[in-house]
């Protein structure tokens, strides 16, 4: 049985143990429904404090696309989504180990604010700040940043994305949107690291987050794999 949620409507719920189990940590779930268009961009938030709130949400098609533990305040579930599909979707409400207790639920539309983007090209170290200003991963649900890389084909690279606040989560996006790569612990610590080959010529993009929500100072370096020759700076730079 499953409750139909309006959006932009705050839903006060209550795991309890009569309630149906999700699968592997046997945690209590409540479900419900709601109608999106297809490129719709919401918010849908799950805080309490009786429980570690844990969100998964499901497409018409049945298909999970996007889940989160602690993306919120605190151990509070927050995901950013834009729908890819017109129809109802389904949504569980429940906490990371098994507990009971209340919960206020909502699901509203939100405006996400730009990526904010840059340009890195072959041989640059730079440094940034991943915060609140940013937006979140459609997928995870934490900061983000991009860069720019324009690349050969064959070029081979090293790609390092260091942190001393936060677990340093790396991706790499080809010139066809496609994901080729990406990594969370690879490097030093906690640190990320990615080396590939470029199938494509053309503008990759680099995509600099962390492994669970977290703000603060990073270090991100695009370096030739060893044995390569740095490019000149003027054919790796990204178009304007």
């Amino acid at each position: 049985v499953s409750e139909m949620l309006p959006l932009g409507q705050a839903l006060e719920g209550h795991l309890s143990h009569g309630d149906a189990r999700r699968p592997g940590p046997e945690s209590y779930r409540d479900t419900y429904r709601f109608d999106a268009e297809v490129g719709d961009s919401l918010e849908i938030r799950l805080e309490s404090s009786d429980l570690d709130p844990f969100l998964l949400l499901y497409d018409p098609e049945g298909r999970l696309v996007a889940q989160d533990d602690d993306g919120g305040d605190g151990l509070n579930s927050r995901v950013h989504v834009i729908t890819r599909l017109t129809g109802t979707y389904v949504l569980h409400a429940s906490s990371y180990r098994p507990a009971v207790g209340a919960y206020p639920l909502v699901v509203d539309r939100f405006e996400p604010p730009p990526i904010r983007t840059g340009t890195v090209a072959m041989g640059d170290t730079l440094h940034g700040i991943l915060d609140r200003a940013d937006p979140r991963s459609p997928r995870y649900g934490t900061l983000i940043e991009s860069y720019r890389l324009a690349l050969e084909q064959g070029t081979r690279l090293d790609v390092d994305l260091r942190s001393s606040v936060f677990d340093a989560y790396l991706v790499v996006v080809d010139p066809n949107g496609e994901r080729i790569a990406e990594d969370d612990d690879s490097g030093n610590g906690l640190d990320a690291q990615v080396t590939f080959t470029a199938a494509l010529s053309g503008e990759y993009w680099i995509l600099v987050s962390s492994a669970r929500f977290a703000e603060g100072p990073y270090e991100l370096s695009v370096m030739p794999a060893l044995g390569e020759r740095v490019m000149d700076p003027f054919q790796s730079a990204a178009p304007e």
